[in-house]
Parts: C-alpha cells; sequence; structure tokens
C-alpha cells in the first residue's frame, strides 16, 4: 500500500514495473487526501521496526533472517492483534477467518517453545 506521491503514481512505470516483478500481493494506492489510511500503514511499519530491531539488531543485512522476521510479525499481526477501531483482526476483515495455525508458527519460529505452551494438535 502507498500513497499517491510522484514516485508511487499509477502512471510512474518503474513502480509499476517493480510491482510487477517483486510483489506476490496486489499495490494499493490510497485514497487522495485520506491520511487516516496511511496513519494506520505507519504503525504497523513502526511496529515492524521495533520487531527487527529487537530480534536482529540495527546493523543486520542478511536478507533470509529479516524476510523471515517480517513474515513472523506480518502472521502474528494479522492473526493475533485486535484492531481497536474495527474490533476485529485483520485477516478477519480480508477473509472472514482466522488463521489457526499462526500462534504455533510464531512458537516454533521465535523458539520459544520452552517458556510459551504450545498447543496439541490432533489428528483425524
Amino acid at each position: 500500500m502507498t500513497d499517491n506521491g510522484s514516485q508511487f503514481n499509477r502512471k510512474n512505470s518503474t513502480m509499476r514495473r517493480y510491482c510487477d516483478q517483486y510483489l506476490t500481493g496486489k499495490h494499493i494506492w490510497t485514497s487522495i487526501h485520506h491520511s487516516q489510511t496511511m496513519g494506520k500503514l505507519s504503525n504497523v511499519q513502526k511496529g515492524l521496526k521495533r520487531f527487527l530491531i529487537h530480534r536482529l539488531g540495527n546493523h543486520c543485512t542478511d536478507k533470509e533472517k529479516i524476510d523471515r522476521c517480517i513474515e513472523v510479525y506480518t502472521d502474528w499481526y494479522n492473526n493475533a492483534k485486535r484492531i481497536s477501531t474495527t474490533k476485529c483482526y485483520p485477516e478477519e476483515r480480508y477473509s472472514g477467518h482466522r488463521d489457526d495455525g499462526w500462534y504455533l508458527r510464531f512458537v516454533k519460529a521465535l523458539k520459544l517453545e520452552s517458556i510459551l505452551p504450545v498447543p496439541v494438535v490432533r489428528e483425524g
């Protein structure tokens, strides 16, 4: 999601090629003169930045580690962080349901099995 600045403009062919080549999701432009949307995005980015610094420090350049931390944070944010304005979780709002496996992935990715309860997965 980007604002409508000239560097992100829909008519900017460089931006469009970049999105087509590197983004797996859909690129969304915010509404013009609707600063609340970018404020929400800014809050997500601030939280992600704090998480990355906490997990990796200030000078990590390992792309795989950074990508993995972004996946963990995004999974947590979309399935565990209730948004106060909508009273639901982002994944619920987007798809209609939450991903039940987020917590187990979170605990395992952060290697927290010794201090957080791991749910028992029943087969059948």
